[in-house]
């Protein structure tokens, strides 16, 4: 057996789980072998191969990423009164020619690990999202309560409305204070509303009490006796 040869029922073996097909394998023992010679041992072989397999993972990497984005970019779709078509599957990259210096290895070990990065950060982001804006709801509510023209109108009124954003802040409150004006007005027209009395102080609560006591000794006073009948 040749070189190629020998490469190729390496990989057969060693690369069987990546479910190359045999131009693939065929590509590869082209690059693995160009370093090797017919004399090279099992072992210079072995570690050939083992040595290229952070390529041969980056190109199944990349094949499994477009058959999901073409699943999911296609999923659930079928066209009007036509049976659906399954989605083409994207052509794996094909290994360039010749054998790969260990610069070209590196480059694109470094291009998968930007690619699977720029997965993770998207992920992170979409997760976080819902937290990020309900923060942002609750600092907004915060602002509008803590409003200077909303200080006399009561939570129950100002919590029906919602600030979308910062920069409308001084319009909604605004708002809210006329609107609770007209609610108030209205109430007090239709004689639901009375206006809560000012808090006694206590020299008038003395003073009340002294004027029911001597209210009270005037009624209770003893009468003069009627003069007698002529």
């Amino acid at each position: 057996m040749n070189i190629k040869e020998r490469v190729l029922a390496s990989l057969k073996t060693s690369y069987a789980k990546y479910g190359f097909k045999k131009d693939e394998l065929s590509s590869l023992t082209d690059i693995i072998s160009a370093n090797l010679t017919d004399e090279s041992t099992d072992d210079d072989v072995s570690k050939a191969i083992t040595a290229a397999e952070g390529y041969a993972k980056m190109m199944q990497t990349v094949y499994n990423r477009g058959i999901s984005e073409t699943n999911k970019k296609f999923e659930g779709y079928v066209k009007p009164n036509e049976p659906p078509t399954p989605p083409t599957p994207p052509t794996p990259p094909t290994p360039p020619a010749g054998p790969l210096t260990m610069e070209q290895v590196q480059e694109l070990i470094a291009k998968a690990n930007e690619n699977r990065q720029k997965e993770i950060d998207e992920a992170v982001a979409k997760a976080i999202a819902p937290y990020q804006q309900q923060q942002e709801q609750t600092r907004l509510a915060g602002l509008l309560a803590s409003h200077e023209k909303l200080k006399s109108v009561p939570k129950t009124f100002s919590g029906k409305y919602t600030l979308d954003k910062e920069e409308n802040l001084d319009t909604l409150a605004a708002q809210i204070e006329s609107d609770y004006a007209a609610f108030k007005q209205e109430l007090i027209s239709s004689g639901q509303f009375v206006e809560a009395p000012a808090t006694p102080k206590p020299e008038d609560e003395t003073d009340d009490f002294v004027k029911q006591m001597q209210d009270f000794g005037s009624r209770n006073a003893p009468q003069p006796p009627a003069p007698p009948t002529k």
